[in-house]
């Protein structure tokens, strides 16, 4: 489900240079088509949650996807900016609900020893549908037009629903509902109430190390989607190569961010001191947007965008970890909600902030001179958070 969601969400960033001319965008323009949809995304979080906790999952989930598939095909057949405005912000509405709806699922349908094996599974689903999208949809967009790009996005995507739709009908129809209902009244019997939460908001974000940590994670996902919106863009169009070749080097940028995931977890794990794993990463970071921003050649580019994937992807994880690591155990839970509520704001402010400073210079450079200052505060930031946070327990 994230796999086909987030592959309809990311189309845009693939057919924006075949799309920018037939409709007259600015990369202004461009860039706000995603940040309305992160924003109507964001916005319908709670109000999907409450709907996914009144409805049978597997149906919800179907009629998400179905929606999602819809909304695809008829941005195939916009004729303006307008149009393609509104269907995204639909798009970031019907979106909303697979997170909600699948962590749902997740709880009541998976044991809790298997919840992080699940979750890790879940969230390969960005980066998988990344590598199918950049080796798919250039070739379509060339071949048949770039309409063609949502049109076969949206069909594959309502296609793939009815699998899955009976899949987790099964799934939800043979669970045991005395063990959904017991585990529903543990649930209520420990559920702070809203007083409770409420200080512990303020609590949270009253906390010098959450405030520190907010500042490093938003700087962070705004410098790495910032660049990750554009990179197609300016390999086609900064850098003169190909569609098909830029697409497969958007593939390398996932799969890269899958190892990257990986091999960060596996080191974190033997460090002390993650923070200055965090910082030493940035500055990788940004050394590679500098090879990106000065470099030609295909083979290299290529190796650098590698690069990035992998070094970006597991830095912005360290970040998360000493942000919530830095919060007080009590307020764990609500501070990780916050962080990645704060992570999703700034996926609204990337597309359009990095496309009006492209619009404004005419260039690629300073966007990358941007980014590269976000990254290294990012990296900074979290060397400044005090406590036991800072420091990976024994166990």
């Amino acid at each position: 489900m994230f796999f086909a969601t987030y592959f309809n969400r990311q189309i845009w960033v693939i057919l924006f240079p075949f799309a920018a001319g037939p409709l007259d965008l600015s990369k202004t323009e461009a860039g706000l088509i995603l940040t309305v949809f992160y924003l109507s995304y964001v916005v319908m979080q709670i109000p999907a949650g409450i709907l996914s906790d009144r409805y049978e999952s597997w149906r919800y989930l179907w009629l998400t996807q179905t929606g999602i598939g819809a909304v695809s095909i008829l941005t195939g057949f916009v004729s303006g900016y307008l149009q393609a405005l509104v269907l995204a912000c639909l798009a970031g509405v019907v979106s909303s609900a697979i997170f909600p709806t699948c962590m749902k699922l997740m709880r009541t349908h998976i044991p809790k020893r298997r919840t992080g094996f699940a979750m890790g599974v879940y969230l390969t689903g960005p980066s998988s549908s990344r590598i199918v999208l950049g080796l798919t949809i250039p070739f379509v967009a060339m071949s048949y037009g770039w309409r063609w790009g949502f049109l076969a996005g949206g069909a594959s995507t309502i296609a793939f629903s009815m699998p899955v739709f009976f899949l987790v009908m099964v799934i939800a129809k043979t669970a045991s509902s005395s063990h959904s209902s017991a585990e529903e009244q543990v649930v209520k019997s420990t559920e702070p109430t809203a007083r409770t939460r409420s200080i512990e908001i303020i609590s949270s974000l009253a906390n010098q190390n959450t405030i520190l940590s907010f500042l490093g994670v938003f700087v962070s996902v705004v410098g790495r989607d910032g660049i990750e919106t554009w990179i197609y863009d300016y390999l086609v169009i900064g850098r003169g190569l190909s569609n098909i070749l830029a697409g497969a080097i958007f593939s390398l940028l996932s799969i890269a961010a899958i190892l990257g995931s990986v091999v960060y977890g596996w080191v974190s794990g033997r460090m002390k001191e993650v923070k200055y794993l965090a910082f030493v990463s940035s500055l990788l970071y940004v050394g590679t947007l500098g090879v990106l921003a000065v470099e030609g050649n295909p083979t290299v580019l290529a190796a650098a965008v590698m690069a990035a994937g992998m070094v970006s992807h597991g830095y912005i994880a360290i970040v998360y970890a000493v942000a919530i690591e830095s919060a007080s155990g009590k307020s764990a839970g609500t501070a990780g909600g916050l962080f990645n509520a704060l992570a999703q704001s700034a996926k609204i402010v990337a597309p359009a902030l990095f496309g009006f400073v492209l619009d404004r210079f005419r260039s690629y450079a300073p966007a990358f001179v941007l980014a590269s200052a976000l990254i290294a505060v990012g990296g900074i930031v979290p060397l400044l958070t005090k406590g036991p946070g800072n420091k990976k327990q024994g166990t």
